[in-house]
């Protein structure tokens, strides 16, 4: 890919040249990629954790190449950051052995150790007989091994060997981190993506081991446990950096966890990285400045965004506010870098950017993808009773309005928690209520909003939605005070998409979107048009799912009290059928 064609790039990982005219650095970014100390970059999925260790990992290169008597190697070296290769082989035994925190240390610590010996034996004939005489078997045949030179290809050596050898190689850690100990030459390793790559098999549905608890455990521990080896590593010898990004709910959970203050010994290698809206449109305006002419709708350079959207979108309309096109792209993302990058994307064509209705649904089109991807990205980490019921169900079935007051946050999740077990959840107290919270859930993940004050301007109230994986490890929150909550305006789409044959009506008092000013005024008209929805709009959510099974389970008993039991099973079709018949002809409660 030409990055200077067209920069808007959804993966870094696609960028095997790294241009850092397209590096945009705000507060957050600079400590990582200034300061020695600083090994970890910390976010959630799509802040562009990849594209900053390569960038770490090129100024490293580069001070090699210029600067005298600077001698470092970097780890891997065929590609600038090592992942963890597919396929590793699961199995019961190795499920219960990477289910253990210090199991996943020794790990790391091997893999690593392993992977610097080996850059070692293949210099030095002599080192390489020493280092054999000294070393177990097992342990000398993974450093014969071809094509297995880094830490991630030598960790999946280690995983698919057999539970003996295993067992072994687990127990001469210190043997081979003494060897490393008098090793004089300095090395960076560099090592991304253990979350996603982790995440494609142990939350595989095909996955016959897939335990959720023991898998989200063994997720959290094969991330968090590269912070121990950095420090382990820091304590016996300075020789060896190691550089990783791993996601911010990884670094949130053991905070909350950890009982000791190891957290905080560990957290000086970390940096999380933040973008706010500022910092997102500053960095679309870097890569508008980078993109060839022929993707700008007109030339304007003392406006970029004009001169990428063009003055025919320059200005939307939305429910009779003014809006300028960035701020639209924004407020259907999810505060995300990555997801700026695919709306542009997917707005490439210069003849969607010139027409106001194709800008609109290729955004909104593109804001549901987002969302639905993120959903399924989070979906085996959110901490709630989610596993009885599918959320995005619950969203695409159960909610037909995009604006709410708490008291019908309330009657909605009562409703629906009495489909589920026949009984109601406490109505008075959301806080001790042991019941299903979908709504504390959208809210803990960055999808149902509320009102707050700004903190910058005395008497100005703003939106907000947490940012994504914000609060993943809480298993339920009371919900803020507010007015009034609102869903993001992707999961509107959604809505709109999903219900296009039936009735979606979404509030036209105020425009959804975080950061977005909010008036008394507005407020209480919304309040009225939640009023006017209970009188005139039918409940999507509603008693008739429970209906249905009580129809149900009364005609089964009505056919074993008339008719023989062996005439049940020719009858149990003919139930199902009439069921499927009534649910046409039900009447739908009022939605809230």
């Amino acid at each position: 890919m030409d990055e200077k064609k067209f920069p808007f790039t959804i993966d870094a990982s696609d960028w095997h040249l790294i241009d850092e005219d397209l590096l945009y650095q705000n507060d957050w970014v600079k400590p990582f990629l200034l300061s020695k100390s600083s090994s970890c970059i910390s976010s959630a999925k799509g802040f562009g954790k990849t594209f900053l260790l390569k960038v770490k990992r090129k100024r490293i290169e580069e001070r090699k190449r210029v600067e005298e008597g600077y001698s470092i190697h970097c780890i891997p070296k065929s590609q600038m950051l090592d992942t963890i290769p597919e396929n590793i082989q699961w199995g019961k035994n190795l499920q219960n052995i990477l289910s253990k925190y210090n199991n996943w240390v020794l790990l790391w610590k091997l893999s690593i150790s392993l992977a610097v010996v080996k850059f070692e034996c293949g210099k030095n004939v002599k080192y390489k007989k020493d280092v054999f005489e000294t070393l177990e078997p097992v342990l000398c045949d993974i450093l014969e091994q071809k094509f297995c030179d880094t830490p991630c290809e030598i960790l999946k050596k280690i995983l698919s060997s057999e539970m003996k050898k295993l067992v072994v190689i687990l127990k001469n850690t210190s043997t081979i981190m003494n060897i490393v100990k008098r090793i004089q030459l300095s090395y960076a390793i560099f090592i991304d993506n253990v979350d996603e790559k982790m995440g494609l098999f142990l939350f595989d549905a095909d996955n016959p081991y897939r335990n959720t608890d023991t898998n989200i455990n063994i997720w959290y521990y094969s991330q968090y446990s590269i912070l121990q080896v950095m420090h382990d590593f820091k304590q016996v010898e300075g020789h060896i950096d190691i550089y990783c990004g791993i996601r911010q709910e990884v670094v949130k959970e053991h905070l909350r966890c950890s009982a000791t203050g190891l957290h905080f010994q560990l957290s000086r290698f970390i940096t999380e990285i933040k973008y706010s809206y500022n910092d997102l449109e500053k960095m679309f305006v870097l890569y508008v400045d980078n993109s060839d002419e022929s993707y700008l709708v007109q030339n304007c350079e003392e406006n970029k965004i004009t001169a990428f959207f063009g003055e025919e979108i320059k200005n939307l309309h939305t429910y009779n506010e003014l809006e300028e096109p960035f701020h639209y792209v924004y407020r259907h993302s999810l505060k995300r870098p990555r997801d700026i990058m695919a709306i542009c994307v997917a707005c490439k064509e210069n003849s969607i950017r010139k027409n106001i209705n194709k800008f609109r649904d290729t955004v909104n089109t593109k804001a549901i993808d987002i969302a639905e991807t993120y959903l399924s990205n989070i979906e085996p980490f959110i901490v709630d009773e989610f596993n009885k019921y599918d959320i995005k169900s619950f969203i695409t079935n159960d909610l037909s309005t995009n604006v709410f007051r708490k008291e019908d946050l309330i009657e909605i999740c009562s409703k629906y928690n009495k489909i589920y077990d026949a009984s109601e959840c406490s109505k008075d107290e959301c806080e001790r209520c042991k019941k299903l919270h979908p709504f504390c859930t959208l809210y803990n993940v960055g999808l149902l909003g509320y009102i707050q004050d700004n903190e910058g301007i005395v008497g100005v109230k703003e939106q907000y939605f947490l940012p994504p994986g914000h609060s993943l490890h809480t298993a339920k929150s009371a919900l803020p005070k507010s007015d009034i909550y609102f869903l993001h305006p992707s999961i509107n789409d959604w809505l709109k998409d999903k219900n296009n044959s039936q009735s979606f009506n979404a509030c036209k008092s105020f425009v959804v979107g975080d950061s977005k000013p909010i008036t008394n005024d507005q407020i209480c008209n919304a309040i009225t048009e939640i009023e006017q929805y209970k009188k005139t709009i039918q409940l999507n959510i509603s008693d008739t799912k429970f209906h249905k099974i009580k129809s149900c389970v009364k005609k089964i008993f009505c056919i074993m009290l008339q008719k023989k039991w062996s005439l049940f099973s020719r009858n149990k079709l003919s139930c199902k059928n009439d069921i499927e018949i009534n649910k046409k002809n039900e009447t739908k409660d009022v939605l809230v």
